[in-house]
């Protein structure tokens, strides 16, 4: 898995640039990454999200966003709302009551919550 960081207003994220979600391993090398740059903010576009990640029955999204979460990362995904599987949709809505995890259309607006 590849990223950049990105700085906006100050602030700095962690982009995902290449690679897709497959593991839990995977968490544990964004956690490197948000260490190396010196945030504990993550973007992630629909193109690093496996179906594996995205298909909740595998529990590979539960077990990746809990290890962030446990270590205080706020993470945003941009994410075509008619590209998701029916149980990803509840989790999203779910999450939203929180401040670890959301779902966004845009870049933009995954920006502006992740900053703030």
């Amino acid at each position: 898995m590849t990223c950049d960081a990105i700085s906006v207003r100050g602030k700095k994220y962690v982009f995902v640039t290449g690679g897709e979600i497959n593991t839990e391993q995977d968490a544990l090398d964004l956690l490197s990454a948000c260490y190396e740059h010196e945030t504990t903010l993550i973007m992630l576009p629909f193109e690093c999200l496996s179906d594996a990640y995205l298909d909740l029955f595998t529990r590979l999204a539960g077990l990746f966003l809990q290890k962030l979460t446990n270590y205080g990362v706020k993470t945003a995904a941009i994410i075509d709302p008619g590209r998701l599987f029916e149980r990803f949709k509840e989790l999203s809505y779910e999450s939203a009551k929180g401040n670890s995890f959301r779902v966004f259309g845009c870049i933009e607006d995954a920006e502006e919550w992740l900053i703030v």
